[in-house]
């Protein structure tokens, strides 16, 4: 049992320091262990229980105490052994919570990308469009010996508002 409680402070210690790659493997060699160890404990202590129940038939009154002293120690470490079961589930636990922060900071980041490098695309979309200039109501930039710079400058303008915006946001 103290072996899988070494373990299962390596685990704990590995979810803290965010070391999430190895905690998946380590929990479910640990949860096998743990099965293994509990259905040992358990078949122990129904043997014990018969060969006291046998003895008491017997009369040996000596081996009767060590026996229940048996009996009580393989109950107390079935006991350990559901504490570390659900020490155990919590870590799985804390680790999928600790994935699904790491992956809303992703699309977080990921969204805030998208925002900054949409208004350049929406104004080269418009720029790009083909206008006929005999238009009255046409853009007026399109004749403009600077209109291809005042639309360069704007593309540029809106991404640098934008990231900053998100960045006093805290998105970056």
């Amino acid at each position: 049992l103290s072996s899988i409680q070494d373990a299962v402070d390596r685990v704990e210690d590995m979810v803290e320091s965010g070391d999430l790659g190895y905690v998946v493997k380590a929990t479910y060699v640990l949860r096998r262990s743990l099965i293994n160890t509990r259905r040992g404990l358990k078949n122990l202590v129904q043997m014990l229980r018969e060969i006291n129940s046998d003895q008491r038939k017997s009369s040996m009154v000596k081996s009767h105490h060590i026996l229940l002293e048996l009996i009580d120690e393989a109950l107390a470490g079935l006991e350990i052994v559901e504490i570390y079961r659900e020490t155990i589930i919590s870590l799985r636990e804390a680790h999928a919570s600790l994935l699904g922060l790491k992956l809303n900071d992703i699309v977080k980041r990921l969204t805030a990308i998208t925002v900054v490098l949409m208004l350049p695309t929406l104004i080269a979309s418009i720029y790009g469009m083909n206008f006929d200039r005999s238009y009255p109501l046409n853009m007026p930039e399109l004749s403009w010996s600077f209109g291809y710079i005042y639309a360069l400058l704007l593309m540029v303008s809106s991404s640098v508002a934008g990231y900053f915006l998100l960045k006093v946001k805290g998105w970056f």
